[in-house]
């Protein structure tokens, strides 16, 4: 089946967890998932899905809202809790009366009514990923220099103050009028140093 949204994203980096009680949609959906060169699996249950979640990375999760055992809602929290980096699309009938808004909240990125089309579900993973990459994009730029693509200022600052904080060493000090932080002998103790 040929999907129609040509955004020409590698999707071979990308990995679904597919989470629904329904056995056919569940398998239909790794099917076609699979034929847009994801790597799929599936769960029948939200414990599952944690379970395989534990053991092997995954970027996306598509998941029921209404299952047996835990919620879509649940899943959703404790998925966002534990693992901030998936991308997840929640799936509902129309008959389920959740809101999307409530959906969001829960953590997930967007979300799907049953039953859709796949061209639908193709633009909204394909949205996912290009807002993933462009703030991946993002987050690069601000701690790089623009020219010569060398860490900045900026995350040189950061990286002291998580060694620092890391450190549990809170005696430090940062000139504002040259850009070498200035420490004492017994401040580099903090850092690990031994010999000053």
């Amino acid at each position: 089946m040929k999907m129609s949204v040509d955004l020409k994203l590698d999707c071979s980096n990308e990995s679904v967890l597919v989470v629904d009680d329904d056995d056919l949609l569940r398998a239909t959906l790794e099917q076609l998932l699979a034929a847009l060169h994801f790597s799929t699996a599936s769960a029948s249950s939200g414990p599952t899905a944690l379970e395989m979640l534990a053991e092997r990375e995954f970027t996306f999760m598509l998941t029921d809202m209404k299952m047996p055992e835990m919620d879509g809602f649940e899943l959703i929290k404790r998925t966002s809790e534990t693992y901030p980096k998936i991308s997840i699309i929640a799936m509902t009938g129309y008959s389920q009366g959740y809101k999307y808004v409530d959906v969001i909240n829960a953590g997930a990125n967007d979300f799907i009514k049953k039953p859709f089309d796949l061209e639908e579900l193709e633009a909204k993973i394909a949205r996912i990923i290009t807002e993933r990459t462009l703030r991946e994009e993002l987050s690069r730029l601000s701690i790089t220099d623009s020219l010569t693509g060398l860490f900045n200022q900026r995350h040189f600052y950061s990286r002291l103050r998580d060694e620092v904080l890391r450190s549990n060493c809170s005696i430090w000090t940062i000139s504002k009028y040259i850009t070498t932080p200035m420490v004492t002998w017994q401040e580099t103790k903090c850092f690990g140093r031994s010999d000053g």
